[in-house]
Formats: structure tokens, C-alpha cells, sequence
């Protein structure tokens, strides 16, 4: 039992991780656009 709950908790937890890499991704990205607009002169 306890390596079940042990291997639900990897799991969700790597879910978790990916989720927020891919939304830091997803950040990074969008802050990169709004610096080039602003360069641009747009805001």
C-alpha cells in the first residue's frame, strides 16, 4: 500500500512540476513579446 501512495505522489507531483515549467514557459514567452512590442513603441 505505502508503494502505491508513494508512486501516486511521484507522479503527481512530477504532473505538477511539468504544469509549472510549462507555464514559466509560457511566461517567459509572453514577457519576451510584450519587451519587443514595447520596443516597438506599442503598450
Amino acid at each position: 500500500m505505502t508503494f502505491y501512495v508513494d508512486l501516486m505522489y511521484k507522479s503527481s507531483l512530477n504532473f505538477v512540476i511539468n504544469h509549472l515549467s510549462i507555464f514559466d514557459a509560457r511566461a517567459r514567452e509572453a514577457g519576451e513579446i510584450n519587451k519587443s512590442l514595447l520596443t516597438l513603441g506599442f503598450k
